[in-house]
């Protein structure tokens, strides 16, 4: 039996533009474009599975 592994990563975070907070959501389905930008931001709200 073969199995498959999905990789899907969320991350929310807020930009605040000339006072206006805007929640912005990212998907990606590589890992590592996905540990890449967490890295970069690690100050958020991320999930995967």
């Amino acid at each position: 039996m073969a199995t498959t592994s999905s990789f899907q990563g969320k991350y929310y975070y807020y930009e605040n533009i000339n006072g206006k907070e805007k929640k912005l959501e990212k998907n990606f389905t590589d890992p590592k474009k996905y540990n890449e930008f967490v890295k970069k931001h690690p100050l958020s709200l991320s999930s995967f599975f």
